[in-house]
């Protein structure tokens, strides 16, 4: 309904502008007084009178005023900015139905000051006796009522600032403080508020590994945390510096979170996979909906305990790459991503879709998303109604808050030097280009997209709307969304009722979170291979050389989204946390470092000689490779899926040097191409980036304390890829991407390593507990079947597995049929921990609908046919069931 009209639900609550109308007015007649002057302004149920009408058409910046009078004698305002160009009628007094008398306006001086005082801009909202009458400060009305009439307060030169990321200014004379939009939240909080700081009284804010090192824990209890963990620090620290407890008078701040990533894995050269957990839509859906959830839910249901804002919507997965064929360079920004109905919905989607979904139909109900940069099917992402209804559409109300993301991307849209497609194509949906600036605006207005990471809206809303582009409507739709937020994390109402108001440092990094983190950086340690059982090492005396430019050295075990000063108190930056080599002094008395590489592609002959040296008679050797920020990150993609060649003459050299037993220890986020690697006679533990704590993880398992767990979050595809898949091309079950759609035969040939693959010291075996029905028959009066799985620990060591389960839909037995079907696709997993000799049993409910597939336009039915469900440990024996599916 604000889509129609919203100004003024109380403008009597305004100032009185010393503004009358000029007499005589102009008379039209007319069945559409919108097609006369665009804005119009309701005020509930009642008839305005034409001062009302003076005052709200003034206090928006228009200098027309229009009072229309409909049927029953009721009166409606409208405002414009210029004269209707239709001939008026000869009616003297423009009295009766269907007439709009239209006014000119003429204020004397300027605006006058609010009844509430400026001194309030620094204020609590809320919390003076000015405003605590009001009905936005009435805490028994609903949130949509108390939002509706503060933004009929709001005037059309205050809205633009207050849709503008990350700083929305005060506004003194409704008493409402300043608010900081998008706190970086990707693995913990990196961007504190205000030039705040993220170390206070030797304790600091907790930094958790990165995606694909969460995505290979398998454990969807640990995504929860992180998201709580995270926002209750971000209440903490906001109370302790830049909010009411801290600065008494001031408002909170800092409580959407600008995380978590959960765009998909598409392709290994993506800078950003070190963000997001995985290739799989199924566990990126968990991935998402757990840290959502974790984030926004705590121990008072009345308030979000902070904003979840997912990243970023949709089919993002490219920064700044080169096309070796053409030469062409691509980037984010001017990227157009062609992409067909079936891998929409099939792949791009079902992640966002679990996350924005009501918690009460199983999804995360995340209060906002960012849009990506890119073009999609010829809309830019900021700009795409389609792609935004369809997030409103999954949430079920139209108040998930919408975010741009980058700096000025509207003037990126609009640009004619620039533009999407890399030159000479720029986005103008009701104009013919060129755009201007205030077209810009309209069509990301008009999209839905509430907040803008820019100084477009905060410069060209009010000359938009006034000039006609944009309607006054529209952009109090998208205050209204970006107000509710603020509304639903508590900023309205007494903060002495509110718990999270009181969190402080002793909920900063405490013990026991220190202990879950530390547990986190071990589940996600993937055994690749562990040929004669080279791992564990044996604990003792024997010398074991550590090397690697990550191997002494914390900063490189991060990944992005962490700062120097967000680590370590007192000055230390990373120097708090113990190194891969320092802990490993704990296990091997004889352990000596060498340094091999300065960095990923930074290994001179004499760094390698040494520690080809080091390596001559050591007893074991700890050789840590792969990739860093210069390689991978944010605005830069891989050029290649390989190890850089300087790191691989340091394998060769060190291998050959030494007598002893060798682990290699993959440290990056995308996955690297080792054939060389693993055909050699070397244990390989993959370790992605494992957060502050990677070091006492690491050399834990390496000398069996910690039996290894994790999973591949991701295909690792062999060195064909690179030149047979094009990083450029979106598809993914055309080209035989992912674990879903990617065999032997597809480009790139055999992986090296599947999706789910993860080895263990020990051995596991799965049985039924009780054999399933042959087959298992789900019908539209019995949809649901319960199969349940024992996990028996074969070994003489504890350790963790994850049961996977998958269903495959055997061709020729389908109906509808799929243009394409998956070799298998992932539906539930659980994490079990198991004592050696002993065993654990799981339980897997599953319906007919988790078995959907995608038709060629994108719909999902039930599809009645023959499926095979596998439940996996990602290698050795399977366990299988025999499904049919009918009556759908």
């Amino acid at each position: 309904w604000l889509r129609v009209a919203v100004l003024a639900l109380a403008l009597a609550h305004t100032w009185a502008l010393d503004c009358t109308p000029i007499s005589p007015a102009k008379c039209f007649s007319s069945p559409a007084p919108g097609s006369l002057l665009p804005h119009r302004i309701v005020i509930g149920s009642a008839s305005p009178s034409l001062s009302w009408c003076v005052r709200a058409c003034t206090l928006n910046g228009f200098p027309l005023v229009g009072l229309y009078s409909a049927q029953g004698n009721s009166t409606t305002c409208f405002c414009g900015v210029q004269w209707p160009a239709e001939t008026p009628s000869e009616i003297s007094a423009c009295v009766g139905e269907g007439r709009l008398a239209v006014y000119a306006t003429s204020c004397d001086g300027p605006l006058p000051p609010s009844p509430v005082g400026a001194a309030l801009g620094n204020g609590t909202a809320c919390s003076q006796p000015e405003t605590k009458g009001l009905p936005f400060c009435n805490t028994k009305l609903p949130f949509e009522q108390r939002v509706a009439d503060l933004v009929s307060r709001i005037s059309l030169s205050e809205i633009g600032p207050q849709l503008t990321a990350r700083n929305s200014p005060g506004i003194p004379r409704l008493g409402i403080p300043a608010f900081y939009w998008g706190t970086n939240a990707v693995h913990g909080i990196t961007n504190p508020v205000s030039g705040g700081e993220l170390c206070l009284q030797d304790k600091c804010a907790t930094i958790w590994p990165t995606g694909p090192a969460l995505g290979a824990a398998f454990n969807a209890s640990l995504y929860q945390l992180v998201g709580h963990q995270t926002a209750v620090e971000m209440r903490a620290f906001g109370n302790l510096q830049w909010g009411p407890v801290a600065r008494p008078g001031t408002g909170m701040d800092g409580l959407t979170a600008w995380g978590p990533t959960i765009n998909l894995i598409r392709d290994p050269r993506w800078g950003r996979i070190q963000e997001t957990a995985s290739e799989d839509p199924y566990l990126n859906g968990v991935f998402a909906t757990g840290i959502t959830r974790g984030m926004q839910e705590g121990e008072d249901s009345r308030f979000l305990l902070a904003a979840a804002t997912l990243k970023h919507f949709a089919v993002y997965s490219l920064e700044d790459y080169i096309d070796p064929s053409s030469g062409k360079r691509y980037t984010r920004e001017n990227i157009n991503n062609v992409v067909s109905e079936f891998d929409m919905w099939d792949t791009y989607f079902p992640h966002f879709k679990a996350a924005v979904t009501p918690v009460s139909q199983g999804g995360g109900d995340a209060a906002g998303v960012m849009m990506a940069m890119n073009e999609v099917n010829g809309l830019p992402c900021l700009a795409s109604a389609p792609l935004i209804d369809q997030l409103r559409n999954w949430s079920g109300h139209d108040n998930v808050y919408i975010t741009t993301d980058g700096i000025n991307m509207i003037d990126s849209m609009i640009a004619p030097e620039g533009g999407y497609d890399g030159g000479g194509h720029f986005y103008c949906p009701y104009h013919k280009p060129p755009c201007s600036r205030n077209e810009g605006v309209e069509a990301a207005i008009v999209a839905g997209s509430d907040i803008c990471d820019g100084n477009e809206y905060n410069q060209n809303l009010q000359s938009s709307v006034v000039a006609g582009n944009t309607s006054l409507a529209d952009a109090q739709a998208r205050l209204f969304n970006s107000l509710m937020i603020r509304f639903r994390l508590g900023l309205f109402d007494p903060y002495d009722d509110q718990p999270y108001t009181k969190y402080g440092i002793d909920e900063i990094n405490p013990p026991s979170i220190q202990a879950e983190n530390a547990h986190a950086a071990k589940q996600g340690l993937v055994l690749l291979q562990n040929p004669n059982n080279i791992l564990p090492f044996a604990q003792g005396t024997g010398k074991t050389t550590v090397i690697g430019y990550a191997a002494n050295d914390t900063s490189f075990m991060l990944g992005n989204y962490v700062t120097a000063n967000s680590l370590c108190p007192n000055g230390q930056t990373y120097k708090c946390f113990p190194t891969t080599f320092q802990a490993t002094q704990q296990y091997s008395s004889g352990a000596v470092y060498a340094q091999g590489c300065t960095g990923a592609t930074k290994c001179p002959q004499n760094l390698i000689s040494e520690a080809a040296a080091a390596a001559k008679d050591a007893d074991n050797v700890i050789l840590l490779l792969g990739l860093d920020q210069t390689l991978e990150r944010e605005q830069k993609d891989r050029q290649n899926i390989t190890l850089p060649e300087q790191q691989l003459s340091l394998f060769e050299a060190v291998t050959a040097a030494t007598k002893g037993k060798v682990v290699v220890v993959l440290v990056h986020g995308g996955a690297i191409a080792i054939p060389t690697i693993k055909a050699a006679n070397v244990a390989i533990l993959d370790a992605f980036y494992p957060g502050p704590l990677a070091g006492p993880a690491i050399a834990s398992a390496v000398f069996g304390e910690f039996n290894p767990g994790g999973k591949l979050p991701y295909t690792v595809y062999d060195t064909p890829y690179e030149s047979e898949v094009s990083f450029l091309s979106m598809e993914i079950a055309s080209l035989g991407r992912t674990y879903r759609y990617h065999n032997s035969s597809a480009p790139g040939g055999p992986a090296l390593w599947n999706f789910g693959f993860g080895l263990s010291y020990t051995t596991f075996d799965l049985r039924y507990k009780t054999a399933p029905p042959v087959p298992v028959t789900l019908t539209p009066s019995n949809p649901r079947a319960t199969i349940n799985v024992q996990v028996l620990n074969t070994g003489a060591r504890d350790g963790d597995e994850v049961v996977q389960a998958y269903f495959t839909p055997k061709a020729g037995t389908l109906t509808p049929t799929p243009p394409y079907l998956p070799l298998k696709q992932l539906f539930a997993f659980q994490r079990v921990s198991v004592k050696a000799g002993d065993q654990v049993g799981t339980s897997f409910t599953f319906k007919a609908s988790d078995l959907r597939l995608t038709q060629a336009d994108g719909s999902q039915p039930i599809v009645n046919g023959q499926y095979i469900v596998t439940f996996s440990r990602g290698y050795g024996v399977d366990l299988t069931a025999n499904v049919v599916v009918s009556g759908f």
